[in-house]
């Protein structure tokens, strides 16, 4: 079983490897073997100095599914590591159980899809992005928590590369202009990039 993991795994990074910089990643499925352990997010800890997750009473890298509870039982949180790395969909939850945050990492880096949800006015996805090994690549989406249509962003490496637009809640467009080699042509009058700090989405109004 570990010889068949860490057959895939390889086939991961190799495929990772090849992928032309002005694509969008493919999210990555990641299955755990059998034998990997079940943590509570309170027995493990993130080393700041090289990023991964340890177990805190022996500081060996953690293999296996870390979980986080809400005062009730039910999942707050949830993520697969394998030697200290995240690897697979990382999930948030609300109280209610249904998703607030869909992660997908590689290599311990965000890589493939994003999304969030708000339930301020009903249960909203409101971000829908796209990453490439921990930069922001392709096409990014963002809706007001009312469903109204907000960003579509075009970013390559994190920066604006293409066409930007941005809009009010009620349709009207109020940023429409291209980003070329650092420089833009047409209507701006916002900053529109998103940002990524401590493992959580920031948005630039």
């Amino acid at each position: 079983m570990k010889f068949i993991f860490l057959f895939f795994l390889a086939l991961v990074v190799c495929s990772c490897s090849k992928l032309a910089h002005h694509e969008v990643a493919e999210t990555v499925s990641f299955v755990p073997p059998d034998s990997m352990g079940l943590f509570q997010l309170e027995e493990v800890f993130n080393n700041p100095e090289d990023g991964l997750w340890y177990i805190k009473t022996d500081s060996i890298q953690v293999s296996g599914i870390v979980r986080q509870s809400f005062p009730d039982g039910t999942t707050a949180m949830d993520f697969f590591a394998y030697n200290g790395k995240k690897e697979g969909t990382q999930h948030t939850y609300f109280p209610d159980s249904r998703v607030r945050f869909e992660e997908n990492y590689s290599n311990n880096k965000l890589h493939g899809e994003v999304k969030r949800w708000s339930q301020q006015f009903g249960y909203i996805l409101i971000a829908h992005l796209q990453y490439d090994r921990g930069r922001l690549q392709g096409e990014q989406k963002k809706w007001y928590p009312t469903g109204e249509l907000h960003k579509i962003l075009q970013l390559h490496q994190g920066r604006e590369n293409g066409l930007q637009r941005a809009y009010r809640k009620n349709g009207v467009l109020y940023a429409n202009y291209e980003a070329r080699n650092g420089r833009s042509f047409g209507m701006k009058r916002s900053n529109l990039c998103y940002q990524l700090d401590d493992e959580k989405i920031v948005y630039n109004q």
